[in-house]
Formats: C-alpha cells, sequence, structure tokens
C-alpha cells in the first residue's frame, strides 16, 4: 500500500517537474528576430544639374515659358543670333573653328536681315516701355545670354547650335526669318530637356517623401552630394561683363 502510494506521487513528481521544465523552455526562448526596414537613398538630380535649379512654368500647350516663348518673328531671328554668339564664345572641342566661322559668315552674308531685325525690335521696345527701354532692353539680354550659357546643356547646345550655325549662312537672307521660327526651338531644345530631366527628378523625390518621409536620413553607401552647376536663379544673377559675350555691331 505504502509502496503504491510512493510510486504514484513519484510519478506525480516527474509530470510537474516535467511541466515545470516545459514553462522555464518557454520562457527562455529568444524572441524572433524582426527585420529591418530598408530605406533606399533619396533620388539625386540629374548629373550635372543641382538641386533648387529654378525651372520655368509649363503654358497650357505643354511647353516651357522660357525667354522665348512668345516673342514676334523679329525678335525670334534676333534670339536665334544671339544663341549663335553664345556658342561661338563659348562652345569648344573638334568643331570649334567650323562654329566660329559659320557664325561670322552669319554676321556677313545675313547683314541686312539681322539689321532689320534689331530695329523692329528695338522700336517696339521703345513704344513698350518708354524712356527705360534701353535699360530693360539690356537687362533681357542679359538673362538672354544666360539662357544659352547654362552649363547642364551646354554639350547638347553646342551640338545644335553648330548646325545651325552653318546652315544659317546658306539660307537666302529673304528666308532667314523663316528659318529661325524652326532653328529657334532646335537651338532652345537642350535647355528644355534638362527641365524635362530635372521635373522627373522632382517627382521622384515627391514620391521618395510620400513613402519614406522627409527626415530619414539615407543608409549607409548613399551617394555622396557632388559639386554641381550653378542652377538658372544664380545664372540670371550674372552681371553682362562677367559673361564677356560680344554683340554684333549695331
Amino acid at each position: 500500500m505504502i509502496t503504491r502510494l510512493h510510486g504514484r506521487m513519484s510519478a506525480l513528481a516527474a509530470v510537474a517537474t516535467l511541466a515545470l521544465s516545459g514553462c522555464a523552455t518557454q520562457r527562455l526562448q529568444a524572441p524572433a528576430p524582426i527585420a529591418a526596414a530598408v530605406v533606399p537613398p533619396p533620388p539625386a538630380p540629374p548629373p550635372g544639374i543641382s538641386a533648387g535649379l529654378v525651372v520655368p512654368p509649363v503654358g497650357p500647350d505643354g511647353a516651357y515659358l522660357t525667354i522665348n516663348h512668345g516673342i514676334d518673328a523679329a525678335q525670334t531671328l534676333w534670339h536665334v543670333r544671339s544663341a549663335l554668339n553664345v556658342a561661338a564664345l563659348a562652345c569648344r572641342g573638334q568643331s570649334e573653328a567650323d562654329l566660329i566661322a559659320a557664325y561670322n559668315g552669319l554676321l556677313r552674308t545675313q547683314k541686312a536681315p539681322l539689321a532689320t531685325a534689331l530695329r523692329a525690335m528695338e522700336t517696339r521696345w521703345k513704344a513698350e516701355r518708354g524712356k527705360d527701354w534701353q535699360t530693360q532692353y539690356d537687362i533681357h539680354m542679359t538673362r538672354l545670354y544666360n539662357f544659352f550659357a547654362q552649363p547642364a546643356a551646354q554639350a547638347g547646345f553646342c551640338h545644335v547650335a553648330s548646325a545651325v550655325a552653318a546652315e544659317s549662312a546658306m539660307v537666302p537672307p529673304a528666308e532667314l526669318t523663316q528659318f529661325a521660327q524652326t532653328a529657334l526651338p532646335r537651338l532652345e531644345a537642350p535647355f528644355t530637356a534638362v527641365y524635362r530631366s530635372y521635373d522627373g527628378y522632382r517627382r521622384d523625390l515627391a514620391a521618395w517623401q510620400a513613402r519614406f518621409g522627409d527626415g530619414i536620413v539615407a543608409p549607409a553607401g548613399a551617394p555622396a552630394p557632388q559639386l554641381a552647376y550653378a542652377g538658372l536663379d544664380a545664372l540670371l544673377q550674372w552681371d553682362a561683363r562677367e559673361v564677356r559675350v560680344r554683340t554684333a555691331s549695331r
């Protein structure tokens, strides 16, 4: 009797020991690791373009409202001449000599239509702006030269300018104004391409901020900030004398 009772108590003790051992094992078990969230680095501006670039607004037709937008035929021709002036002074490389020769040829062979365009432009500015027209005209031309001098687009601009300069010197003078209507959009295209690229970066950055927030620090390995060219806002503050652009003789 006593033996059976002792055996029963031993069995109960063994069960209790196993139960306690199981609880202890559960309490000592390490929690499952939680995977850390991976935050990708924020989008970077396109190469050669600094963050904060001032992009012109877009009109109803989807075109950027640049300094070349909404101008008359005479001013269009003069803007083409100004663009080629900047190219002849700023573009360097294998086709440099040909570009300069073509630009000088333009000034020589197209002297009459260029002079007519300049007179028409100045007459309009005098009528619309009164006594202060010369100052405003000079400011406008400084902005125009600086537009075509934006570094981020120079490679594409110089390539197009070389072609336009070569073509313009061979256009009959009576057709030069008409030629300018298609030449100016070609000369402006490298700059609007920069704007489109930067607008794409801004959209990507907005999407990144909406998902990850403004204050998240990019993980190790994110690209370090790099030296970039000044934006259009800085370019517009340049003094005309610093650009060192020579205009055609009036």
